[in-house]
């Protein structure tokens, strides 16, 4: 009989092969359909009608660049010529844009030197950790559910889940360095891979506090929220925390206190019977049951590098048209435009257009729960989600007791 040790060993060994594959990177990229979708301007940012010149803005780069407005482009060039003046010389790493600047110069409100302290606060953060090594224990804890992505939303944005109450029972078996590691490796793997940019580059957040002595946890859970705010300022569009008890209420109000006003506003503290408002943002098969979703939960399977849960996006109310644009205006646009990733999934012009169901078909037969509608076939390319099924097939485990 294999002792625990063999056990986890034969896991390790499995998780190290899942990530070693490349098959599995392919799988973590954005659906072909996220490459189709362009933001519009009114999704690129936000502007209040009080108060024109305040601006907050989401999408920073690709055509966004050329959509700043008068007073952005004044602010960011004062913070391009701020930077260039500064003593001494600040040195950025040579995948920095000046789009990273904007975003800490936007969350300082366009003061110029709380930007240069927040970004030498960050620039000494980052070379701290970028060298440590992704080591064993750090592949098991990015596997172990604590913090993993599941799904994206209906403008293919990566959803983020933090299993407070997970975290709480592990929280001694791993060092603070290995979980700040961990934290790094994982942010800067969806930045790189999974979003896009100048279409998709922010995040949803679900929080899941469950039966986590979130007391206990307070300064921990403010350090990841303050952590993930400061060195990934301009990223987060909405948090959603769950299973959030009444007393645990209190304990909300006590981290909240903590976080500034921008982020605050972001976050939405849902009881059971509001987990459906998720779905205003979410179509429902990107959700785990746990969570009032329809895809299966997370336990016992690869998690990183992520893999796309389903290809259904779009909500049953959204116009397919109006949101995505057809593959030969997309590739009319990129071979143009070498500010957008191109897609790996899409490689020449059709003839004829590809069909492409409706966002209430794609739903209707699921949400329906009726199994003897047959739902009608989508003609498409193989899909990333596609290839991660053939590559997770091979390397499926589960956990003592599933």
């Amino acid at each position: 009989m294999n002792s625990d040790k063999d056990k986890d060993n034969e896991k390790l060994e499995k998780l190290l092969k899942y990530y070693n594959n490349p098959e599995s990177h392919l799988s973590a990229k954005p659906h072909k359909e996220a490459y189709l979708y362009f933001p519009k301007l009114n999704e690129q940012r936000e502007i209040d009608p009080d108060t024109p010149e305040k601006v907050t803005r989401r999408i920073f780069e690709g055509n966004a660049e050329d959509n700043y407005t008068t007073q952005e482009k004044k602010y960011f060039e004062e913070i391009d010529l701020f930077i260039k003046n500064h003593d001494p010389k600040i040195t950025f790493p040579d995948n920095w844009n000046n789009s990273n600047t904007y975003r800490y110069h936007q969350t300082t409100k366009y003061d110029c030197p709380k930007t240069v302290e927040k970004l030498l606060k960050h620039l000494k953060w980052k070379e701290s950790v970028i060298n440590e090594k992704l080591t064993d224990n750090i592949i098991d804890l990015l596997n172990t559910g604590c913090f993993y992505v599941h799904g994206r939303d209906s403008k293919f944005r990566p959803i983020i889940v933090f299993n407070i109450e997970l975290l709480s029972e592990l929280k001694n078996k791993y060092s603070q360095t290995e979980y700040e590691t961990a934290s790094f490796k994982f942010i800067d793997y969806i930045i790189e891979n999974l979003l896009l940019p100048g279409q998709v580059e922010n995040w949803v957040f679900i929080i899941y506090i469950g039966n986590a002595a979130v007391f206990s946890l307070k300064d921990q859970i403010i350090k990841i929220i303050n952590t993930m705010q400061s060195n990934y300022p301009g990223r987060l569009f909405r948090s959603y925390i769950l299973g959030l008890s009444t007393m645990m209420s209190y304990a909300w109000l006590i981290v909240k206190a903590f976080l500034s006003a921008t982020t605050v506003k972001k976050f939405f503290v849902l009881k059971d019977s509001e987990w459906p408002t998720l779905h205003e943002l979410i179509n429902p098969n990107q959700i785990e049951k746990k969570f009032g979703g329809l895809a299966e939960n997370v336990s016992g399977r690869y998690i990183f590098p992520p893999i796309n849960i389903s290809n259904e996006y779009l909500l049953k109310t959204d116009n397919l048209s109006e949101i995505l644009i057809d593959e030969q205006k997309y590739l009319s646009i990129v071979s143009t435009d070498k500010r957008f990733e191109k897609c790996p999934f899409i490689t020449e012009i059709k003839t004829t257009p590809t069909p492409i169901l409706t966002p209430s078909s794609l739903t209707s037969n699921i949400m329906s729960n009726n199994k003897n509608v047959t739902k009608p076939k989508q003609v498409r390319m193989k899909s990333n989600n596609e290839e991660s099924k053939n590559v997770m097939k091979n390397f499926s485990f589960k956990e003592e007791g599933k």
